[in-house]
């Protein structure tokens, strides 16, 4: 895979380059010239007619942000309200990418046609700009309005590559299709190829950025920075994805002791997950799982669900794996249900359990004292 999106991405960017160049070169350096500045003015005039109609931070482009809103609980961002303006936002900078390349395709194709006409009717291409290595000079002239107009047309699709590749390893974990494995793998290897990387350092990057840029309490943010930031919170959440119990089969205890270093990895998906516990506290309290948890630690559903709703992000990763090892402990004793099958709170009450409970809840002191405050 790797070699396959080296080589590839790079064939087609040349083949592209070669192409338009050969297209612009044929009529001449005066209109290779031209069409250098056609292309230059249209990504301007695209960059700013977008940022004047489908600004993020002004406009919400026929209400798609406040639907969004809408049907998103209000608890969430209750729990995460540096959230708000980024979802309300985030059709509006979807849209602006499409409208930037839109604009500047029809502004430069537009204008390359009535250049051509122009230098054709008047002739301008046999009597201006002919001289010796002129038609040397067209090549270069033309190669480099292709690689930028080629530049402008990646600006969407290397905006979109992380965020897309995160995504496809959501949609692996969740749904175990090989299918989202090879389309997240590609498009990994595209993140580190030298096409992906020269492209950005020539301004790609930074286009993206700028095209998506709104603000949050009069702060300026990047809606595409942001969208590759929220997005790589939800690929390191995956792991929670390989200790969930099944119909047919249960995690292993090491693995559950090990999923909260795997979370930590990205302190950004602690964080997300400290969000979500903190906006779904009280649905998490009537869960099974809570029901078991509060049964171990002597405590109630409802205090529990106190705890969610305010754990706070730096407390994250010790209380999870508190809650993890607790997890294992019952997976070592056979006492970890699978997904669909009840067991009874009074299996649960065992001498031996309840003390290596009651060791593990102790090295976590804040949580011992927050659950024995209910006592």
């Amino acid at each position: 895979m790797r070699t396959v999106m080296f080589i590839v991405p790079a064939c087609i960017i040349l083949f592209l380059v070669i192409r338009k160049t050969w297209r612009i070169y044929k009529d001449g350096l005066l209109l290779a010239l031209l069409q250098l500045g056609l292309v230059a003015v249209s990504a301007v005039a695209a960059f700013v007619l977008t940022r004047v109609f489908f600004n993020p931070s002004k406009v919400d482009v026929f209400g798609l942000g406040q639907m969004v809103m809408e049907r998103i609980p209000a608890g969430f961002f209750a729990a995460c309200p540096d959230m708000e303006p980024f979802v309300r936002a985030l059709p509006t900078a979807v849209v602006a990418l499409l409208a930037f390349t839109l604009f500047f395709e029809i502004l430069r194709v537009a204008g390359a046609r009535v250049l051509s006409w122009v230098v054709k009717k008047n002739k301008w291409n046999e009597t201006h700009l002919q001289f010796p290595g002129s038609k040397v000079l067209a090549v270069a002239v033309s190669a480099v309005t292709a690689v930028l107009a080629l530049l402008i047309d990646l600006v969407i699709l290397n905006g979109v590559a992380t965020f897309s590749g995160n995504m496809l390893h959501c949609a692996q974990a969740a749904t175990g299709k090989e299918i989202f494995c090879v389309m997240a793998e590609a498009l990994d290897e595209y993140e580190k190829s030298p096409v992906k990387r020269i492209t950005d350092a020539l301004g790609c990057k930074k286009v993206y950025f700028a095209l998506t840029g709104s603000c949050r309490e009069g702060q300026g943010i990047s809606m595409g920075e942001e969208l590759n930031q929220i997005s790589n919170a939800i690929a390191g959440l995956m792991p929670l994805f390989e200790v969930f119990p099944t119909e047919d089969s249960l995690p292993d205890a090491q693995a559950l002791r090990d999923l909260p270093g795997k979370l930590a990895e990205n302190p950004e998906s602690l964080e997300l997950l400290a969000g979500l516990a903190r906006a779904s506290g009280d649905k998490l309290a009537e869960s099974d799982a809570v029901l078991i948890m509060s049964t171990l630690l002597n405590t109630t559903p409802e205090r529990f669900g106190e705890y969610l709703e305010q754990v706070e992000t730096e407390e994250t990763q010790k209380d999870l794996q508190t809650f993890c090892n607790i997890a294992a402990l019952l997976r070592e004793n056979d006492l970890l249900p699978k997904q669909g099958s009840t067991i009874t709170l009074n299996e649960l009450k065992q001498e031996d359990l309840l003390a290596d409970v009651r060791v593990e809840l102790q090295n976590n002191p804040e949580l011992a004292a927050f659950f024995s405050d209910s006592e």
